[in-house]
């Protein structure tokens, strides 16, 4: 199917470091930090919208991007990584604006890939997950960029789920309503588990006990309020003191994606 992307001229080959292989990617506007890597291999099949972490600081790209759409790819699963804005460019709502991007890429091709652009999950890691949960609600999300169809389902990785003080992670907060004062207002605003309501996408949670950087915290309470709601909901919580492992190979949480998995096969139509 990525062959049907080259007819438009859409892609171009890029390398990554630590990464051999050439891997196609379309960017926003030119701009060559912004943009997605497609991994079309399936037509009619469900679409995964990759999210990767990185405090809005960097893009974990292969880590949390491209070695998880593999892993959807060898599923049946359709997938995109996103390399959305960072830094200077990941002030709110900038960040939502990539992901609105993404979907209306997939919205617009959708006849010409023999997608179903309808039938999409968003899976993200840390601050990927806090960019996740912002697009999944209706008030700043998707309804209000006038998408139609919201995600099926989130797949959270050790999620940013707040923007208080006891629960954020610093570095992503700053990026996100800025470094130089404290506005209270942004704050509640952008923080997710305020916001949830009886439309919100299924979630599978998962996380470590003793994360040093994003407090597990953020997963207990956006469970809570899932539940208040009654959404359907899974948190697995694993131990140790790691954060940023992508697909967990040499550590407890090797095979988090297999139970994502069946959590998505149950909870979607």
């Amino acid at each position: 199917m990525n062959e049907k992307l080259k007819d438009l001229k859409l892609i171009k080959k890029v390398y990554l470091e630590g990464y051999k292989d050439p891997l196609h990617f379309i960017s926003f506007n030119n701009d060559d930090n912004r943009g997605i890597f497609p991994f079309f291999k399936y037509e009619n099949a469900l679409t995964a919208i990759i999210l990767p972490g990185g405090g809005f600081d960097f893009v974990s790209i292969l880590n949390e991007g491209i070695f998880i759409a593999k892993e959807f790819n060898k599923n049946g699963i359709n997938a995109i990584v996103l390399s959305y804005g960072i830094k200077e460019k990941a002030k709110y709502p900038s960040p939502i604006l990539d992901v609105v991007e993404t979907y209306k890429f997939l919205d617009k091709y959708a006849s010409i890939l023999n997608i179903d652009s309808k039938n999409y999950i968003i899976l993200g890691s840390s601050a990927g997950a806090f960019l996740a949960l912002s697009y999944a609600r209706k008030d700043i999300g998707y309804e209000f960029y006038k998408i139609k169809n919201p995600p099926k389902a989130l797949v959270l990785s050790y999620p940013l789920v707040s923007l208080k003080d006891n629960l954020t992670h610093k570095g992503s907060r700053d990026n996100v309503i800025g470094f130089f004062k404290k506005d209270a207002e942004k704050e509640k605003l952008y923080s997710n588990e305020e916001h949830i309501n009886k439309d919100f996408p299924p979630c599978f949670i998962w996380c470590f006990d003793k994360d040093e950087l994003v407090n597990c915290l953020n997963s207990h309470i956006l469970k809570e309020k899932l539940d208040e709601k009654g959404i359907k909901n899974e948190l697995i919580i694993y131990e140790g003191n790691f954060h940023g492992v992508g697909l967990g190979r040499y550590t407890p949480s090797f095979g988090w994606f297999n139970l994502a998995l069946d959590f998505i096969k149950k909870n979607i139509n």
